[in-house]
């Protein structure tokens, strides 16, 4: 009768620990006017994972610049932190999230862009002549859509540079990622 309590409590602690959310390997991003100020191509890998919220790193490469004019190489990286707004009610029949599912988060964090030095004009306003490091906050909504075998991310940030010297961008992205 032990025995059958224990097997009973490890397979409703099993039940029970699944995430309220699906689990992102990794991920390839584009953005427009996000922490690159015109376009970049990312890497996102999830750090850490809490029970409503993915800790999120991003390296990537991008431009800056006005259109077809001063255009600058970037380096472009961010760590952000996402809130899961939809947690997936789960049970002990349903542990598992479905496929073709929608999920919501909120995501914070900082970013960092490098712009290279030989391009003098590379932001409007003409505010930097060298090698120039920009700090950037990122306020804004993460949208999964969950497939058999991929992820599909939307993204929709606010973007303001800590700096001072620029103004403020919103950014859009669109991403796949793996299970």
């Amino acid at each position: 009768m032990i025995r059958i309590i224990i097997l009973l409590l490890f397979i409703t602690y099993s039940g029970f620990s699944q995430p309220y959310y699906t689990r992102l390997r990794a991920a390839f991003t584009a953005e427009g006017m996000g922490i690159a100020p015109v376009a970049m191509f990312s890497a996102d890998v999830p750090l850490m994972y809490r029970d409503k919220s993915i800790l999120n790193a991003q390296v990537g490469i991008g431009i800056s610049g006005r259109l077809f004019y001063y255009i600058s190489p970037t380096l472009s990286s961010s760590i952000t932190h996402n809130f899961l707004f939809n947690p997936f009610h789960k049970s002990l029949c349903k542990p598992d999230p479905n496929y073709k599912q929608w999920e919501y988060y909120g995501e914070m964090g900082l970013g960092l862009s490098i712009f290279n030095p030989i391009y003098g004009a590379a932001l409007p306003g003409k505010l930097y002549k060298y090698s120039y490091l920009s700090p950037t906050g990122i306020l804004g909504l993460r949208i999964h859509l969950v497939r058999e075998k991929w992820i599909h991310i939307f993204k929709f940030r606010f973007t303001p540079f800590l700096d001072r010297k620029f103004v403020p961008w919103y950014g859009f992205g669109l991403g796949l990622g793996w299970r």
